[in-house]
């Protein structure tokens, strides 16, 4: 009887890891994870750029993630670009990392080459791996030796006094989606996933980009949102094989954040950050990072007047994952497994919506309706008669200013917090004052 080999073909498996659908800016993040997960303090990410002849054109040579963790082994590296290896136990209550083909796959899923370069306990070690050699060798073996001089001194100056580190190097880069700003568009992509990303250990993580500390970003916009929910907490009394737990549990967060307009927050990234149809929904958070975010899990639709909804799960990852949550392999993605949890957040978040979603933002609809119909009249109400002149006296010059009290009146209006009653209770008063002026007009008029 013939004998047949059943491992699974290395090329095969390397295309598949390659095609994951990692986008390139949460590809990085992930490997941003890998310095945390080995006791870092600060990741550093650098976009270096190759010299063009053309000025208003950039091309990427590599970017460049480097740690101040503990390092890497010989056996750890030498692990480190297997499929689906990491060389070391995880710990699924703490750590940022879940299926261990993060470096492999985050890598080639926008280049063709990883280096990485680790400083540990024993010393200086170098390993890569080249999707374009494999394509010609077809094996699975790695290369793994200690350090050129050159390749100490490439990662001693981003150390710094750190006794211990690690550097990963991607290049030959050629699979970045195409935009006009490709290296800008990159850059502040990563830096938004970032923000995002690790607000929640942002007492515990310091991650630089080109040497500029992150501004960690609230999804939530907590201290200067029109709303946000208290914490509604989810117990959680069993493990996937019926262990009773203690102090388990899930925790669910909602606000409705401002619009686009408002003068009371600052976004930093306004069109990632704005209130959109895309970024309405959950954010999932494990372990104190978020893993996605928009996420509907098909409890709504998404239209307009839902914009401004924001929302957050957290929970640990110890027991929960693969028996409450499905977290894709790319980590953008999660599913709910347990109906009686998915319902609950359902039930928190239909509430919110009621309450506070849909009422304020007929509120909003009906201010901006009374503002638009408030400029009209003023523009309407050009009479002389209705202009008051005021002398402002100006570096020794005396300058006639003319007031119209329509605009006097409508630039004193709070526009973040204006009933719909008050706001007609304006329009109202401006409507009489308009008769007022224009009564008056056509008395001078025949007069």
């Amino acid at each position: 009887m013939e004998e047949k080999d059943f491992r699974p073909d290395y090329m095969k498996v390397l295309k598949a890891i390659r095609s994951i659908g990692h986008l390139p800016q949460d590809a990085i993040r992930d490997i941003v994870d890998n310095g945390f997960d080995a006791s870092a303090s600060e990741v550093g990410v650098y976009f270096n750029e190759k010299p063009t002849r053309a000025k208003d054109r950039k091309e990427l040579n590599n970017v460049i993630i480097v740690d101040n963790g503990k390092g890497m082994s010989k056996f750890e590296l030498t692990k480190s670009l297997v499929p689906a290896d990491t060389g070391r136990d995880r710990d699924a209550e703490t750590e940022l990392g879940k299926f261990g083909i993060g470096l492999l796959a985050s890598g080639l899923s926008f280049a063709n080459k990883i280096e990485v370069i680790t400083k540990g306990i024993n010393g200086y070690f170098y390993t890569y791996i080249s999707y374009t050699e494999k394509l010609q060798t077809r094996s699975p073996m790695n290369m793994v030796r200690p350090c050129t001089p050159e390749e100490v001194a490439l990662i001693n100056p981003y150390l710094k006094s750190n006794p211990t580190g690690t550097m990963v190097i991607i290049s030959e880069i050629d699979r970045l989606p195409a935009t006009n700003r490709i290296v800008d568009d990159l850059r502040q992509q990563t830096t938004f996933s970032i923000s995002r990303g690790y607000y929640h250990l942002k007492d515990k993580t310091v991650v630089k980009i080109d040497g500029k500390p992150v501004r960690y970003y609230d999804a939530l916009e907590r201290n200067n949102c029109i709303e946000v929910s208290r914490e509604y907490k989810i117990p959680v009394l069993k493990d996937a094989y019926g262990n009773t737990l203690v102090n388990e549990f899930i925790t669910v967060s909602m606000s409705m954040i401002r619009t686009a307009d408002s003068k009371l927050v600052e976004r930093e990234f306004p069109a990632l950050q704005n209130p959109t149809q895309r970024g309405q929904g959950f954010s999932v958070v494990r372990n104190g990072r978020e893993l996605c975010w928009g996420q509907t899990f098909g409890m709504w639709k998404t239209t307009d007047p839902n914009n401004q909804f924001r929302g957050e799960i957290r929970y640990s990852g110890k027991y929960l994952d693969e028996y409450l949550f499905d977290v894709s392999v790319t980590k953008d993605r999660v599913h709910i497994l347990d109906k009686s949890v998915y319902d609950k957040i359902d039930e928190y978040r239909k509430e919110f919506f009621k309450s506070v979603i849909k009422p304020r933002s007929v509120d909003q609809k009906t201010y901006k309706d009374a503002f638009t119909a408030l400029m009209a009249l003023e523009n309407e109400s050009e009479d002389k008669t209705a202009v008051k002149k005021t002398s402002v006296t100006t570096s020794g010059k005396t300058v006639v200013v003319q007031q119209n009290p329509f605009v006097v009146k409508l630039l004193s209006i709070d526009m973040e917090n204006t009933t719909p009653f008050k706001a007609m209770q304006i329009l109202s008063e401006l409507r009489e004052d308009a008769q007022k002026y224009q009564t008056a007009s056509a008395k001078t008029a025949s007069g």
